[in-house]
């Protein structure tokens, strides 16, 4: 089977309301377990942040709060993707009208 008859079969099983449904219901528990592993990895975070502001290593604790942050999702790492600029030429040979 070609990769086009797999995607539309894929989606005539996804337009399916009772195929989404279960879909649904047999993600809900993972995303469950998810979240509380969120919610246990921020605490754990809090927890050292506490511990290294009570010896008084503050580098440490902000950097913990940093991570606490990011992985709450109020940090967003942004990527400047750039690329050479790179004429295009016309597959026949011939020139482009336009100017180009």
């Amino acid at each position: 089977m070609n990769s086009a008859s797999v995607n539309r079969k894929a989606k005539e099983l996804l337009d399916n309301v009772k195929i989404t449904a279960r879909i649904t219901e047999m993600r809900a528990p993972v995303l469950e377990r998810a979240q509380l592993t969120l919610e246990q990895h921020l605490a754990d975070l809090k927890r050292l942040r506490d511990l290294a502001e009570a010896d008084g290593k503050y580098g440490p604790a902000v950097s913990a709060e940093i991570s606490r942050g990011k992985a709450s999702g109020l940090y967003v790492e942004k990527i400047e993707l750039s690329r050479p600029k790179v004429r295009v030429k016309d597959l026949t040979g011939r020139k482009r009208q336009g100017g180009e």
